[in-house]
């Protein structure tokens, strides 16, 4: 029976008896059923539990289980599943996410239709605590221009929920791990699969993303919760190694690893805020905005925007208003498209209880913005004035 199957569906599962159903009830609700599903349980308390609630789906799912020897961690976990892939075609599936029921059926038959292209992905449609779609479009005529888009993009990691082509793991493509609980290697994840080839963005928000709010520590929470001084420093450093090593092995002309240099140091920057102290995360972005206005690059204003801009959301969490609302403006002159600056600028004049100017800035914005988590914040605190 499993011969006849094209994708394995791998869930990582770790104390997710409270929303696991959920997932393999969107699976059992698929309109494309030619896949398998393999569960990793890890072992706490609660593992038997949950190999209960998957055993229960037998006679609806072409399912198998297992519970580890060990806790491997996040992305341990999701190698230990890739390891058991023999489809040609497999999908990463977090043990509290949904898919819609067309996400399968309508991902597969694009990748199909497009040989060289090796994920196809959709948007994602957040919910729970917060609401919104996030997308990013990484497609690319050629590796730079991919490169550029995921690094303009914050270098966020959308296309690793995506169908992917089997024949990437016997190429050695894995999940890194670290020893900060694997933080942010999803990222380092996604470059690497854009630095190997073509990807296929579906614009329909069919991949639904659960947000626990306070409810439950999900694994980016937890890396809030890293030692606060060096270790965060070691961690954020490694990181920075670990994706600028994959951007090194991209094969790119020294004058093409340039032009992405500046690009890059602004994505980082642009990840440090949610991690390091105010104070650091302002040190670093003093170093970056120099190499930035040292180069001649095609990105230099591209790059200037996005650190003002992080630089405006520092000022901002500072409660420092009148100095954020200036510094994004000169984010805007440098970038008028950036949808991150002129989003901040909607929010900036709402705090200043100012909704129609806000209202306005949410207009504008909205052409630009890949993320509406944000601009739905925004409006419920415009209401609010009203």
């Amino acid at each position: 029976m499993s011969g006849s199957r094209l994708v394995t569906v791998c869930i990582p599962a770790f104390d997710s008896h409270p929303f696991i159903t959920s997932t393999l009830d969107s699976l059992c609700a698929q309109t494309f059923m030619l896949f398998k599903v393999i569960v990793a349980i890890e072992p706490t308390s609660n593992q038997h539990l949950i190999q209960e609630i998957c055993n229960s789906y037998r006679d609806r799912l072409n399912i198998e289980s297992k519970i580890n020897p060990e806790i491997l961690g996040w992305a341990g976990n999701i190698n230990n599943l890739l390891a058991e892939v023999s489809t040609p075609y497999y999908l990463i599936l977090p043990h509290d996410d949904v898919l819609h029921p067309y996400y399968i059926s309508t991902l597969f038959r694009e990748i199909e239709k497009r040989p060289r292209t090796l994920v196809a992905y959709a948007d994602m449609q957040i919910f729970g605590a917060i609401q919104g779609v996030k997308y990013r479009d990484y497609q690319g005529r050629n590796k730079l221009h991919r490169l550029t888009k995921f690094f303009l993009g914050g270098a966020e990691a959308v296309p690793w929920r995506g169908i992917t082509r089997t024949v990437l793991l016997k190429e050695g493509l894995l999940f890194q791990t670290n020893q900060w609980n694997s933080i942010w290697v999803e990222c380092e994840y996604a470059l690497s699969l854009l630095n190997r080839g073509r990807v296929f963005r579906l614009p329909k928000p069919l991949y639904l993303k659960r947000n626990h709010g306070d409810a439950h520590t999900s694994v980016s929470k937890s890396w809030g919760k890293l030692p606060k001084g060096e270790q965060r420093t070691k961690a954020v450093d490694h990181h920075i190694r670990s994706m600028w090593g994959i951007v090194e092995s991209a094969g790119l002309s020294a004058k093409k690893r340039t032009q992405l240099s500046i690009l890059f140091e602004a994505a980082m920057i642009r990840r440090q805020q949610g991690l390091l102290p105010l104070d650091e995360v302002e040190k670093n972005l003093g170093a970056v905005m120099e190499k930035i206005e040292d180069s001649n690059g095609l990105n230099k204003d591209l790059a200037k925007g996005m650190v003002q801009t992080v630089h405006a959301n520092l000022l901002l969490r500072k409660g420092e208003i009148a100095a954020a609302e200036l510094k994004v403006k000169e984010s805007i002159v440098c970038h008028p498209t950036y949808g991150e600056a002129l989003i901040l600028m909607a929010e900036i004049k709402a705090r200043s209880n100012q909704p129609f100017k806000a209202m306005e800035w949410l207009d504008r914005a909205q052409p630009y913005v890949n993320n509406t988590v944000r601009s739905n914040q925004i409006m419920k605190r415009i209401y609010e004035q009203f």
